[in-house]
């Protein structure tokens, strides 16, 4: 069978000479559904490792806010098991040190884990910044949001996860769990979602300080589509006070943002985690952090 090479469904088999004839085999077999995934299904991920970044991206935003209450909304959040960062453990090891943050150390798969590079006091610094508790709205937008009580749409979103990263798989089925639990709210929204943003930031109280992220969603975008969202959230940032965060290659940093040089050990596929906030009457941009693309190691930077 094609699932004894598959280690997500509890395959152990290596690659042998079988392999091609077993998967001619299946796809023989399940033509019909395959067919109609390829016509109607899209890449669907929802990677939480991304909360080791997300965290201190965050403690560093209620830092600068004074200690203010953060909201959070999330464009292109997927399922937005992002929208639970608060609710993860997560393990930083710096320097031959843990830091465990956002709830007591944890064994199982809610642990998600990173390697500190570059400065270990100031990776340990970031690690240790305050933010439990900190989120007092949050809110996902999607064109295409995955219901996490629909199983068939959850099992396409565990599908999108390489089947050899066991991990992923793991974290990812306890994530969509305490989804269920939490209720985190995701609404779907048509090809722009800056009318959705502005209807949000109306309803969030005076004293909050909203922060819209973007994390590997614009490469999903036509460059048209991509200027008239970062001028949109250029706008948002200049009249209405929003912090807005995109995580990116760095190919898709906002324009005007110079490319702080690259992680020597691992830049392939990094995410460049920047920054752009209203500060004394002018837009700034600064980048704050490198991470791995599934969060196996974070390079702060702020």
């Amino acid at each position: 069978m094609l699932s004894d090479y598959f280690p997500s469904v509890g395959g152990q088999r290596a690659p042998d000479a079988e392999l091609g004839a077993t998967l001619r085999d299946f796809v023989a077999q399940q033509q019909g559904p395959i067919s109609a995934h390829l016509r109607h299904r899209h890449t669907q991920t929802n990677e939480i490792g991304r909360c080791v970044a997300l965290w201190p991206v965050l403690a560093h935003i209620a830092q600068e806010s004074g200690g203010a209450a953060l909201a959070l909304l999330d464009v292109g959040s997927s399922a937005g098991l992002n929208l639970g960062v608060d609710a993860y453990t997560l393990c930083y090891h710096c320097g031959g040190a843990s830091v465990h943050v956002g709830g007591a150390p944890r064994t199982d798969c809610r642990c998600c884990v990173a390697s500190c590079v570059g400065s270990a006091a100031r990776s340990m610094g970031c690690a240790n910044l305050p933010v439990a508790g900190a989120l007092s709205h949050r809110l996902g937008l999607d064109p295409m949001p995955v219901d996490v009580r629909d199983t068939d749409a959850t099992r396409w979103l565990q599908a999108c996860v390489w089947p050899c990263d066991l991990v992923r798989q793991q974290r990812l089925a306890l994530a969509l769990e305490l989804a269920r639990q939490h209720g985190w709210q995701v609404k779907q929204t048509g090809p722009s979602c800056i009318e959705a943003i502005h209807a949000w930031l109306d309803g969030l109280p005076s004293a909050v300080q909203p922060v819209v992220l973007n994390s590997w969603v614009l490469c999903y975008f036509s460059e048209q589509e991509r200027a008239r969202h970062e001028q949109a959230m250029i706008d948002l940032v200049r009249q209405r006070g929003v912090v807005w965060v995109s995580a990116e290659t760095p190919s898709l940093r906002p324009t005007d943002m110079a490319l702080p040089a690259t992680p020597p050990h691992d830049s392939k596929g990094a995410t460049l985690w920047c920054q752009v906030s209203h500060h004394a009457g002018e837009v700034r941009q600064r980048a704050l952090a490198w991470s791995h693309p599934h969060g196996a190691w974070l390079q702060w930077l702020g």
